[in-house]
Formats: C-alpha cells, sequence, structure tokens
C-alpha cells in the first residue's frame, strides 16, 4: 500500500486506481516533476527531429523499424541537408538496431543513433517528434510542438505486444503514417507550418495534462507535507 501515488490528469488517476489495487484516495493529480526541466531546459538552436520508437517484446533482439518500410537513407540524408535538420534515433534500450543496419548509418551526417542521454533533455532539443506507440508523447505534449506518428506495424503491435488503455486513434493528435514516405512528407510539411495539428493537440494535452507549468516539484513537495502533517 502507498501513502502516495501522482498523476497528471483525472485520466491518469482513474486508470491508476486499477493499476494500484483501487488506491483512489493516495492518487494526487500534482503533475510529473520530470517534466518541469521541459520549460526549463534552453533549446539548441539545431532544428532536431528524434524519433522514440517503444519497445517490442522481441526483447534482446535485434529489431528493424526502417528496410521494411521505404527507409532510403540516401535520400533522407540529401533531403536534411537541403532542409538543414538532423534526425537523431533512440531505440528503445532492449530493442537494438541490426549491426549491418548501423553500419549503413556510420557515414550519415545528418541521421545519427544516440544512446546516452536523458529523455527529457532529448525532448526540450526536439523540434518534431517521431513515435509510434511510446507514451513519451504524452509528455512533449506541453511543448506544443508537432508530432507524427509511425504505426507501421499497427496490426501486429495490438495482436501480438500490447493492448492500449485508449483508442489509439482518438489520442494521437497528429498524422498517422504507413510508412517512411509518408513521415517524410509530414516533416516538410510540418518545418514549413508547426502550427499544423495544433488544436488537436492542445485538446489531448488539456486531456492528460492538468496542470501545464513547471511547478509539479512543488504540487509532489506539498502533498508530502500533508502526509507528514496528518
Amino acid at each position: 500500500k502507498y501513502s502516495l501515488i501522482i498523476s497528471s490528469s483525472m485520466e491518469d488517476k482513474v486508470n491508476f486506481s486499477t493499476a494500484f489495487m483501487g488506491q483512489y484516495k493516495s492518487i494526487s493529480i500534482t503533475g510529473y516533476p520530470r517534466n518541469d526541466a521541459l520549460f526549463n531546459i534552453k533549446k539548441t538552436d539545431n532544428f532536431i527531429i528524434t524519433y522514440l520508437p517503444t519497445f517490442r517484446d522481441s526483447a534482446h533482439n535485434s529489431v528493424d523499424l526502417f528496410s521494411p518500410y521505404n527507409f532510403d537513407i540516401e535520400l533522407w540524408e540529401q533531403k536534411f541537408l537541403d532542409l538543414n535538420v538532423t534526425l537523431n534515433i533512440k531505440m528503445h534500450p532492449v530493442n537494438k538496431p541490426k549491426s549491418i543496419l548501423l553500419s549503413t548509418f556510420k557515414d550519415c551526417k545528418r541521421i545519427r543513433f544516440i544512446d546516452e542521454m536523458d529523455a527529457v533533455e532529448i525532448l526540450s532539443n526536439t523540434d518534431i517528434l517521431i513515435t509510434d506507440y511510446s507514451s513519451v508523447y504524452f509528455d512533449y505534449l506541453l511543448l506544443d510542438k508537432p508530432i507524427i506518428f509511425s504505426p507501421f506495424d499497427y496490426e501486429k503491435y495490438v495482436t501480438k505486444d500490447r493492448e492500449f488503455y485508449y483508442n489509439y486513434h482518438e489520442v494521437t493528435p497528429g498524422p498517422k503514417c504507413r510508412d517512411w514516405t509518408e513521415v517524410l512528407e509530414w516533416i516538410e510539411r510540418f518545418k514549413k507550418d508547426s502550427m499544423l495539428y495544433s488544436e488537436k493537440r492542445k485538446k489531448v494535452r488539456g486531456k492528460f495534462h492538468k496542470y501545464q507549468d513547471a511547478r509539479s516539484c512543488e504540487r509532489v513537495y506539498g502533498e508530502i507535507i500533508k502526509l507528514n502533517n496528518n
């Protein structure tokens, strides 16, 4: 039994009450302290696109989310040079890309794999986020920047890997792309107009974040003080 469980919204609180065996009264809506840094880390001048896929249950096995879905390295490298942007790829730690895939990227100047880097620092320096089913985009919504969804293997994922708490298409405020060709098209569109999908992002952000500021640490501290005084 926990004395305090924190959440970011009523949606979280309801779901957590089932996950934590009905401890509804122990759940406080404070926001997550990790996200305070999103408002405080200074953004670099470089235009960064970040690809953060979630993990697959093929843990510790190599995963290729590129070759089967029309990822053309030469085309992307040239496009990114023209657009003056960089693509950072951070795979989930339990899913390593194939060594032969890494070797094909090694000479790229605008596409790179990154490993040891704090998730909040990554998000703070990201101008466009690409993800599939990772909940990381909920945190990124606080920055009101474009999100491109890449559910290339949606049918396989929902039948073999994970179920969703929510209707995927209702809580993903961005284009859902079938392959990397469509992702590239949306990168170019968002580079020209970052306000596309802004209203949908605002709606989902309001649903999952009661607070949209850098004071979550303060609120958690306040809840701890209340516990100590009771």
